[in-house]
């Protein structure tokens, strides 16, 4: 547990700059890169989804994330369930998608969740960019 909590107060700094999206999408792209991971281990180096296979656990991993990151909003940031539902569930579905299908296309299993990591951290700032500027228009 100690090494956890050490990793966590280093990344501390610099996931506060990330506001809420940024760390949903950090948060969706390590779930997908963790079971990435634990998939290549069970199955063995050789892993390589087919397109079909690819989607099905993208999207299975979008929906688990975003069980998690909604329930975790709920719990931690205490905020309404219609303010985060469809936002996360975006986040979620693009980061997962784009970690599984780099990952395998790459195969990066072994490292896939830095890489889930760091495309959710740029998918997640990008639409909280997103969400800034469509706020500005109105």
């Amino acid at each position: 547990m100690k090494p956890f909590s050490k990793l966590i107060s280093l990344l501390y700094p610099y996931t506060q700059r990330l506001g809420v999206c940024g760390n949903t999408g950090l948060i969706a792209g390590v779930i997908t890169g963790l079971m990435l991971g634990i998939l290549n281990l069970r199955i063995g180096p050789g892993l390589v989804l087919t397109n079909t296979e690819a989607w099905q656990l993208a999207g299975i991993l979008a929906i688990f994330s975003w069980i998690v990151i909604v329930f975790l909003l709920l719990l931690v940031l205490r905020v309404r369930l219609s303010q985060v539902i469809i936002p996360v569930l975006i986040n979620t579905l693009l980061v997962c998608s784009l970690t599984v299908f780099t990952v395998n296309t790459f195969h990066l299993f072994p490292i896939a969740w830095l890489v889930g990591m760091l495309i959710g951290i740029v998918v997640g700032y990008l639409l909280c960019q997103l969400s800034k500027l469509l706020k500005l228009k109105r």
